[in-house]
């Protein structure tokens, strides 16, 4: 902690965050602990001696969450599925600043088989970005609490937003970068760009393990109108949707953006049935527009939905509010 360009008061602890320390400027053992910011920055608790995260609340005594992930962790990353395990046990290499995250994808090549790997995001085969740590791959994921700052678990800060062709995370030092939702994890807030400028989207799921992230997308009746004559309707085979509950161009409606190149959007309109005249709808990105080239691709995911029915992930419902 700084005040007055000099340094006020100095912590530490151990990797868990207990047996913290703080010391006053004159170096000497602050008893009062000025600073409620203590163990990774998160907020102290003097009366409980619980951290306040975005999420849920920790305790450095024990090492762990005081309630347990509801979807488990990474199935990437086996030691995640602890559901009360803070950061897969290595605190003194990584940290979960919030429990939202999105891993940044990349394009394999001879050259960069450290940082690039690919990860099993709940059955959907993603090549993502990473380190590779005493010969285990550490996929990198940006995550941050409602409405705040994006952040990696190394501390590294990025800017994030959705747009026609997906999630786009930009680091610090201006690389950019595209996103895939990781299953396992709550719900992440952006900001739409370009084609959903002016929306709010809160992304909970990758369509339990088919595509590449889904939610809701938050706006007026007249913004989701108004993106709605600017996309497709109901193309191809979706005037017939079991999956969204369409039957011959009945019930929900389905809108996508038809971005060829890369992930497309899917907008799954209810707001002239289920929920009339509201601010928000059901949103995901497939992996690329299915009445195309990525024809087979998403017949492929839709095949594993069927089967996630029997076998799980199954996909979370889409969020309603938007706080």
């Amino acid at each position: 902690m700084v005040q007055g360009g000099g340094p006020y008061q100095s912590c530490s602890s151990l990797p868990y965050g207990d047996e913290l320390s703080c010391f006053g400027p004159t170096g000497a053992m602050d008893a009062n602990a000025a600073s409620p910011l203590h163990f990774t920055g998160q907020h102290h608790d003097e009366e409980t001696g619980l951290e306040h995260f975005a999420a849920r609340n920790y305790t450095s005594t024990w090492g762990r969450w005081m309630t347990p992930d509801p979807r488990g962790g990474h199935f990437a990353n086996p030691q995640t599925l602890d559901r009360y395990v803070y950061s897969g046990d290595s605190p003194a290499t990584l940290t979960d600043p919030s429990g939202m995250d999105f891993y940044l994808t990349c394009t394999h090549t001879n050259h960069n088989v450290n940082t690039c790997q690919k990860v099993n995001d709940g059955g959907e085969t993603e090549w993502v970005q990473g380190t590779t740590i005493g010969g285990r791959f550490v996929a990198t994921l940006v995550g941050g609490p409602p409405h705040g700052a994006l952040s990696d678990q190394y501390g590294q800060h990025y800017n994030g937003q959705f747009d026609q062709s997906g999630f786009q995370f930009t680091s610090a030092s201006g690389l950019s970068s595209h996103g895939v939702f990781a299953i396992g994890t709550r719900a992440t807030d952006l900001k739409g760009a370009g084609l959903y400028a002016g929306f709010a989207g809160k992304f909970n799921d990758n369509c339990g393990g088919t595509c590449v992230g889904s939610g809701s997308i938050f706006g007026t009746y007249a913004q989701l109108r108004a993106l709605e004559a600017r996309i497709l309707h109901n193309p191809g085979l979706d005037f017939f949707d079991i999956f969204h509950g369409t039957f011959f161009g009945l019930g929900p409606q389905n809108y996508r953006d038809n971005n060829g190149a890369g992930p497309s959007g899917h907008l799954v309109s209810r707001v002239r049935t289920e929920h009339v005249r509201a601010a928000f709808d059901q949103f995901h990105y497939d992996g690329s527009y299915p009445y195309g080239p990525g024809f087979f691709a998403h017949a492929a995911s839709a095949f594993r939905s069927i089967v996630h029915l029997f076998t799980g992930p199954r996909e979370l419902p889409y969020p309603r509010t938007y706080p």
